[in-house]
C-alpha cells in the first residue's frame, strides 16, 4: 500500500525485545515501538511517595532507552492496577486501590516528564472507559486536563460515544470534535470501526475482560503482567448490528468535523476496529461522500437517527490524506528525515496510478522507494531489504540507573547492565589488492589474512571486508577489499608491511592500493620499494603517488601510502549459545554470513567463528588469556558456570569495526540473522562477553542492537 515507517503503539516494557525481534522480521519497513507505562509499581510507588517530578522524568528516560522506544504511551491509567483489586469500571478521578493515586494524577505525571523531557511524541492517551456508552464525557474530560501541553489522544473513536436515542447510545462525534478543534497541542487518531471479522488485542486488560461476554467467535483470553496485562477477544463487526454501525459512522464523522488533517491521523487501531488491510477502503469512503451515502443505505435507519454522517458533505483532498498519512504522522513523532520530499529526506515515496476507484488504487502502490530504491511495482515487492528501528534516548540522571538496578534485580534477578558488552579502541586501515581475476585477487587476500584472528597471538587482526567489481577498483581489475587492526601505530605498520610484501606482492599479476581515506596515514608502496632495487619507479596521478616495481611476471604497482584511523574499534562480541553442535554452528555460520555484508566490520576467527573464546587472564603468569571456563559445556559443575542446563555447545562471534557505528551494525546484523534462523534449528540463546564492563571504553548493549 505504500508504507514505509510502521509504529506498535503498544509494548509493555518487558516485552520490548520479543517486539523488536518481531518487527525486525518484516522486510523493508522501518519501525518503532510506543512503551506503556501507567499502571507499573514502580511509578505508582513513586506517585503515592510524592517522589519529585525530575525523578518521574528520570525513569520514563530510562524506560525510553531500555526498550528502545520512539515514546511513552499510557493505557486506562491505573485501570489495570485496580483491576487487579476487583475494581470492573475505573474513571478519571477514581483511585487505585493500595496506591493512592488517580488516573488523572498519573496521566499528568507522565505528561509532563515526557514534555520536559523533550521528547518529540506527546504523551500517547488511552482513555479510560473504552466502549462504554456516554464515555464522551471521559474523553472531554481528559481533553481539558491537557491543559495547553501536548497531548495525543489514542483512537478516539472508542470514546466518542452519547448515550441518547432509544437504545442509550449515540454519536457524541461533533462535541468531540469541537473540543479537538478548539484545543492548541491535542492530536488525535480515529480508530476508525470497518465491518467484518477482526481480533481485539489490548493491554487495557479492564475493558478486555468486560467484553469477553461479546468474544466472536467464543475463545477469549486474558493474562496479567506486572504492568498492563492484556487480553485477546475475537469481534465481527455487523453492518445490520446497530452499536457496531454507530461506532463505523462516529469514526467517519471524526475525520470529517476535525478541520485540520494535520491533527488527525490515519488509524483502524489495528486491529481492534479493522485490520490495517481496510485502509484503502476508508480512503474512499474519506473522498467520496457519494459512497459513504451507498454504504449509509445498507444500515438500520435508526443509526441515522443518532448520527450525523448523513448531513456531512466534506470530502478529503489528496493533499489531505498525504498530509494525514505522511507529513503530519512523521512530525507529531519526530521523525524530521521522513513524510516530505525535502532535502535530506530518506526518499521513502510512494506512487500510486490515477484511478476514479480510490480503494483500488490506494491498495496497491504503483512504487514504491524506501530510501531512494525501488522495492515495490504495481503491489507487488520487487527487493527485499531490512528496515531500521527508531527510537529516541532522552538524558537522565545517573541515579535512575542504580535505582531500576536495584528493582529489577529485586523482581527479576538481572541487573539492567547485565547485556552489556564491552571492547576497545585500535589502530585500523584497509587496502584494496586487485588480480585479472576475482580468483586470484581473492586468493591474495586470504593469503595475507589467514594468520590475524587475534592481536594476543597474532600481531593484528584481519579479514577481508568485501570484494569489488572490476568498475569498482582503481585500475579497473576485480578486487577485495582487505581491513587490518592492531594496538598500536607501529604494529600496525609493522603487519601491513610484512602481510603484503609476503602475501600480495607474491601473488600473481597483483597490484595494491589504498582502501582507506585520512589525514594520517601508514606506508604501503613506501615501504615496499626497495625491494625493486633500484628498479623502481614512482609516478604520480593526480594528488596520488604509486611505486611501480619489476616482478618476474611484469610490474607490482603498489600506492605509496594508505589511510589510518586511530578510533576503529575491536572485540566486540556475540556468544551463541545451543542445545546441539551442529545446529549452534549452522546459525553461527548464519551470523558470519550477514556480517561479511556490513561495510566496514570484520569477523577475523576463522569462517567468522571462534570456538575457544576466552578470558583475560590465566592460573599461569604468563598466559595473557585462557579459555573462557564459564561457557565451556564440559565444565559445567566444575566451574561457576553461565550456562543453562540444556545447553550443549558454544560459539562466540567477534567483530571489529572502523568504527563505533560499523560494529554495531555488525552485530545487529548477526543478531536479525541468528533469530530469522529460529531457535529450533539454530541456537537457544544469545549472549555475549561482559568482563565485568572493564574490557575497554566502548560498550554496545545488546537491547541497542536489536534489528
Amino acid at each position: 500500500m505504500g508504507f514505509t515507517t510502521v509504529v506498535e503503539p503498544a509494548v509493555a516494557p518487558d516485552a520490548a525485545l520479543h517486539a523488536h525481534l518481531e518487527l525486525a522480521d518484516v522486510p523493508i519497513i522501518d519501525k518503532a515501538i510506543l512503551a506503556v507505562l501507567g499502571n507499573d509499581d514502580f511509578l505508582l510507588e513513586a506517585l503515592r511517595r510524592e517522589e519529585t517530578a525530575s525523578l518521574i522524568g528520570d525513569y520514563v528516560a530510562w524506560t525510553l532507552e531500555a526498550s528502545r522506544a520512539l515514546g511513552i504511551k499510557v493505557i486506562n491509567a491505573g485501570g489495570a492496577a485496580a483491576f487487579k483489586a476487583n475494581v470492573r469500571e475505573f474513571s478519571l478521578d477514581d483511585v487505585v486501590p493500595s496506591y493512592g493515586v488517580s488516573s488523572r494524577q498519573i496521566v499528568k505525571a507522565l505528561q509532563r516528564a515526557v514534555d520536559e523531557l523533550g521528547v518529540p511524541h506527546p504523551l500517547h492517551v488511552h482513555c479510560n472507559n473504552l466502549g462504554l456508552p456516554g464515555n464522551s464525557e471521559t474523553a472531554l474530560a481528559t481533553i481539558a486536563a491537557a491543559e495547553g501541553l501536548p497531548l495525543h489522544l489514542a483512537h478516539l473513536q472508542f470514546y466518542g460515544y452519547g448515550n441518547e436515542g432509544p437504545r442509550g447510545f449515540s454519536s457524541a462525534a461533533a462535541r468531540i470534535a469541537e473540543a479537538v478543534n478548539a484545543a492548541d497541542g491535542l492530536t488525535i487518531d480515529v480508530g476508525q470501526v470497518m465491518f467484518g471479522q477482526t481480533v481485539t488485542i489490548s493491554s487495557d486488560v479492564l475493558r478486555q475482560f468486560n467484553a469477553r461476554t461479546g468474544a466472536s467467535p467464543r475463545k477469549w483470553t486474558i493474562f496479567e503482567a506486572e504492568g498492563n496485562g492484556g487480553g485477546i477477544v475475537p469481534y465481527n463487526y455487523r453492518p445490520g448490528n446497530f452499536h457496531n454501525a454507530v461506532q463505523w459512522a462516529v469514526g467517519l464523522e471524526l475525520f470529517l468535523l476535525i478541520t485540520d488533517p494535520a491533527r488527525v491521523f490515519f488509524t483502524t487501531d489495528h486491529p481492534n476496529g479493522a485490520p490495517f488491510t481496510t485502509y484503502p477502503e476508508i480512503f474512499a469512503l474519506l473522498m467520496n461522500r457519494d459512497l459513504r451515502a451507498e454504504w449509509m443505505a445498507k444500515l438500520p435507519p435508526e443509526v441515522l437517527e443518532v448520527t450525523n454522517l448523513r448531513s456531512i458533505e466534506r470530502e478529503y483532498s489528496f493533499t489531505e490524506i498525504a498530509t494525514m498519512t505522511r507529513g503530519a504522522p512523521a512530525k507529531l513523532l519526530g521523525l524530521a528525515d521522513r513524510g516530505h520530499l525535502g532535502p535530506g529526506a530518506v526518499a521513502d515515496v510512494a506512487v500510486y496510478s490515477q484511478a476514479s476507484d480510490r480503494a483500488k488504487m490506494f491498495r496497491a502502490a504503483a512504487l514504491v522507494f524506501k530510501d531512494g530504491e525501488l522495492v515495490v511495482r504495481d503491489g507487488r515487492v520487487t527487493r527485499y531489504r531490512w528496515g531500521r528501528a527508531l527510537y529516541v534516548r532522552p538524558d537522565h540522571d545517573a541515579g535512575i540507573d542504580r535505582r531500576m538496578r536495584d528493582h529489577y534485580g529485586d523482581r527479576y534477578g538481572l541487573p539492567p547492565d547485565f547485556m552489556k558488552v564491552p571492547a576497545f579502541g585500535m589502530r585500523a586501515t584497509a587496502i584494496v589488492i586487485t588480480a585479472d581475476s576475482a580468483r586470484w585477487a581473492r586468493q591474495a587476500a586470504e593469503t595475507m589474512t589467514g594468520f590475524a584472528t587475534s592481536v594476543i597471538g597474532c600481531g593484528c587482526e584481519a579479514a577481508i571486508d568485501h570484494e569489488l567489481a572490476a568498475g569498482a577498483t582503481p585500475d579497473g581489475r576485480p578486487g577485495v577489499r582487505v581491513l587490518l587492526f592492531a594496538v598500536s601505530t607501529a604494529e600496525l605498520q609493522k603487519q601491513l608491511q610484512t602481510r603484503v610484501a609476503q602475501c600480495v606482492l607474491t601473488s600473481p599479476g597483483s597490484a595494491c592500493y589504498a582502501g582507506l581515506a585520512g589525514e594520517e596515514t601508514l606506508k604501503l608502496g613506501n615501504a615496499l620499494r626497495y625491494f625493486g632495487d633500484g628498479w623502481q619507479i614512482a609516478k604520480r596521478l593526480g594528488e596520488k603517488r604509486y611505486w611501480r616495481l619489476p616482478v618476474m611476471d611484469g610490474e607490482f604497482v603498489c600506492e605509496a601510502t594508505t589511510g589510518l584511523t586511530k578510533n576503529a574499534v575491536g572485540g566486540g562480541n556475540l556468544i551463541l549459545m545451543g542445545q546441539e553442535t551442529r545446529r549452534t554452528l549452522a546459525a553461527a555460520e548464519a551470523a558470519a554470513k550477514a556480517i561479511r555484508a556490513v561495510p566496514d566490520a570484520i569477523a577475523p576467527f576463522p569462517g567468522g567463528i571462534a570456538r575457544s573464546g576466552s578470558k583475560v587472564g590465566s592460573k599461569y603468569k604468563k598466559v595473557p588469556a585462557s579459555t573462557n571456563d564459564a561457557y565451556c559445556p564440559t565444565l559445567r559443575g566444575a566451574v561457576e558456570s553461565a550456562l543453562d542446563p540444556d545447553i550443549a555447545a558454544v560459539l562466540e562471534i567477534v567483530i571489529d569495526g572502523l568504527t563505533p557505528a560499523a560494529v554495531a551494525a555488525a552485530m545487529r546484523a548477526a543478531i536479525a540473522a541468528v533469530v530469522r534462523f529460529g531457535p529450533k534449528r539454530g541456537v537457544a540463546r544469545i549472549g555475549a562477553g561482559n568482563y565485568g564492563g572493564k574490557l575497554g571504553p566502548h560498550h554496545f548493549h545488546l537491547k541497542d542492537l536489536l534489528p
